[in-house]
């Protein structure tokens, strides 16, 4: 709010505004850094994450690795049963 209303802020408190303007960039640059290394990250550093991205599916090995519950769930695979805890509804 000290962003957009700056002539409601007493002068004795202008050091406000300057603060919300670092904390401003400050949480762009993280966003955007966030964004950039989540990107690389799904694209460049896991093995056939790009092509995966543009074709739409991956392959058994890979959903094995990496998403196990989905790849059960999808493979007809029931996961192994804990007879100590009770199953969920």
């Amino acid at each position: 709010m000290s962003l957009w209303f700056t002539e409601s802020i007493p002068w004795p408190l202008r050091w406000l505004r300057y603060l919300a303007i670092a904390v401003h960039i400050i949480a762009a640059l993280a966003t955007i850094g966030g964004f950039i290394i989540h990107v690389y990250m799904g694209t460049a550093m896991v093995r056939g994450g790009f092509n995966s991205i543009i074709r739409g599916e991956v392959s058994a090995a890979w959903a094995k690795t990496h998403h196990r519950l989905w790849y059960n769930q999808v493979g007809g695979e029931s996961p192994i049963k804990n007879p100590s805890r009770p199953s969920r509804p």
